[in-house]
């Protein structure tokens, strides 16, 4: 209570005004001055007055993900005095942050106390939870979702970036950091690669978190990658090692190789088909797809990543399509080739 202090007496009485605040059990209040013996008296301030806020608790909360919190709004006077008879709607929302949690809405408070239930979703930054209701002061309350229990890899990357990359996740797709699994890459299907000359390769995770890299995807065709690790659901991407083959010029479609007599066609290898042989069928315009007409040789780029068709004398002058052919895969004929250069 407030208004304690001191009062002179008039005609022998000393009076003094003092206002509950605080509800609760009750306080002595001591009159005393000096040379006589001092009186006491016991008073309990009870109830509460108006209602005028709400006191959202806790104050501050860390959930994981997938786990619960439980938030309570009370609903009390000016000096925190619980209202017990309010039964005012309370909507809890959450906003700002990166954390997110479901569950936010209304609640009815019973005996002045409404609560909600929240579940962590997103983890992030801090969400701020604010508890409202009509003609009340409102209060606020942050909450930090963590990583929940690891329960499944994500396998991302390709064969162009010649990278794959293996994340341990919670069931709402949240990276546990403090994962340290030994995830197993792997891959089947008509394409090939390897992992540092391994078929296979496995790497401990750091903060969640699993790289390898693709040597050598060198066999054209559709390609499916796999990470696993002992106690999670494991991930599978699928990609396809394409004929690929840089431009030096040319933009014709189909690609086209100009070529004098006595001088051979080179064209420069890149991405996926890295150091294998392959089918290159030259042939003159009318006869694209190369059915008839050409020349088809099987080559091997040397360490400048370039292919040499044919020898120099296979062919007369001219202007003729390429198709090239590795795998069971033919190229596209758009495929661009580097034109005129010359032995």
């Amino acid at each position: 209570m407030s208004g304690t202090g001191s009062a002179t007496a008039s005609s022998g009485v000393a009076t003094k005004t003092l206002t509950g605040n605080f509800s609760g059990t009750a306080t002595t209040i001591t009159a005393s001055a000096s040379g006589l013996t001092s009186g006491t008296a016991s008073l309990t301030v009870t109830g509460y007055s108006t209602a005028t806020k709400i006191v959202l608790t806790p104050s501050s909360a860390s959930v994981a993900s997938g786990s619960t919190q439980v938030m309570t709004a009370t609903i009390t006077d000016t000096y925190g005095n619980t209202v017990t008879t309010a039964t005012n709607t309370v909507t809890f929302a959450a906003s700002g942050g990166t954390s997110t949690v479901t569950g936010t809405g209304t609640a009815a408070a019973s005996s002045g106390v409404a609560t909600l239930t929240l579940t962590g979703n997103k983890s992030g930054t801090a969400t701020t939870i604010t508890a409202s209701t009509t003609g009340l002061t409102s209060d606020t309350s942050p909450i930090t979702v963590t990583a929940g229990t690891a329960t499944k890899l994500a396998l991302t990357g390709s064969i162009a970036t010649h990278t794959l990359t293996a994340t341990v996740q919670d069931a709402n797709g949240n990276t546990v950091t403090t994962a340290t699994n030994s995830i197993t890459f792997s891959f089947s299907g008509t394409g090939t690669a390897t992992f540092d000359a391994a078929t296979t390769k496995a790497v401990s995770a750091s903060s969640g978190v699993a790289t390898a890299t693709l040597v050598n995807p060198n066999v054209s065709g559709s390609i499916t990658f796999s990470a696993a690790a002992t106690g999670l659901t494991s991930s599978t991407l699928s990609d396809t090692v394409a004929l690929d083959f840089n431009d030096q010029g040319s933009t014709t479609s189909p690609a086209d190789c100009t070529r004098s007599a006595n001088t051979k066609c080179v064209f420069s290898g890149g991405g996926a088909v890295a150091s294998v042989a392959v089918t290159v069928n030259l042939c003159p315009a009318n006869s694209f797809p190369c059915n008839s007409g050409g020349i088809s040789v099987s080559v091997t780029p040397n360490a400048a990543g370039t292919w040499t068709t044919g020898s120099s004398g296979s062919l007369s002058s001219g202007t003729y399509y390429v198709q090239v052919t590795q795998g069971g895969v033919t190229s596209a004929t758009t495929l661009q080739v580097v034109r005129g250069n010359r032995y």
